[in-house]
Formats: structure tokens, C-alpha cells, sequence
């Protein structure tokens, strides 16, 4: 038997179509940690974060990504009306987004199981003198190869 191992890039990919098939209109999808948002928002970025790669099996091979979904919205804006209660929000309705899109895929032809590892996180970050509400879930995507 040939077995092949998945990269996590085509993983990450694949989490990428998922959660940009249903975005609301407006919101900026990115399959990896885009480092210039320059004011963007919302967005949705995606990062690798690890692998598991247990032995080989008589079965194959069990690999297990962490892939990093990273939720991002702006906190305020003075030249606008744009409030931080807004903002609070925005950052509610993306992770139920995620949670859905993701809950509704456990399941593909790629991967055999998506797993939340930990609570997200709910942070405030600044990103080039912008600040952001920033809210982190790692996901565990388990693949058979």
C-alpha cells in the first residue's frame, strides 16, 4: 500500500473555502495571518499552529493540524460613529459564524474530524496603531491518510 501524509496548508485551505462560503458581505476572509490590515474589518484570518503526526498504522496515517482561527474587528473609530459596543457586538456574531461553519463541517471529504480544543479568547490587540477586538480559537482537524 502507498500512503500519503496531507499537508497542513491544504487543511488550512480547505478551512478557508468552509468559513467563506456563508460570510456576510463586508467581512475580509484570509487563509493565513495577513500582516498589513491596515483598518481592515472585520476579518477572519487562519494560521497553522501545529501537527501531530503519529506513527503509520496498517491503516494509514492519523494526522492531527491545530489550525488558529482568528477573529478581528475594529474597536473604534473616531472619524466614524463606529463604537466599541459595536464592536462587542460584531465580535458575537463571528463567533457564532465560526462555530456554525465549522459544527456544520466536522465532516469532509478532507478531514475526518474538527474538535474546539480550548474556549476562545477574547483579546485587545493593536495592529499597526489600530486597535482591534481580537478573538482566538484554536481547532483541532484530525485527517486519515
Amino acid at each position: 500500500m502507498d500512503f500519503t501524509s496531507v499537508n497542513r496548508k491544504t487543511v488550512r485551505a480547505a478551512m478557508h473555502v468552509v468559513l467563506s462560503a456563508g460570510a456576510p458581505a463586508g467581512w475580509n476572509m484570509f487563509a493565513y495571518r495577513a500582516a498589513a490590515l491596515k483598518g481592515i474589518s472585520p476579518a477572519i484570518l487562519l494560521g497553522g499552529v501545529g501537527s501531530i503526526r503519529p506513527p503509520l498504522t496498517p491503516k494509514g496515517l492519523v494526522s492531527q493540524f491545530t489550525i488558529e482561527v482568528i477573529t478581528l474587528v475594529l474597536l473604534r473609530d473616531d472619524a466614524s460613529d463606529w463604537t466599541e459596543a459595536q464592536a462587542e457586538d460584531v465580535l458575537d456574531d463571528m463567533e457564532l459564524y465560526v462555530s456554525n461553519a465549522l459544527l456544520k463541517n466536522r465532516r469532509s471529504e478532507l478531514w475526518d474530524e474538527l474538535t474546539f480544543l480550548t474556549p476562545s479568547i477574547v483579546d485587545r490587540v493593536v495592529e499597526e496603531g489600530v486597535p482591534y477586538l481580537s478573538e482566538s480559537f484554536m481547532v483541532s482537524v484530525g485527517v486519515f491518510a
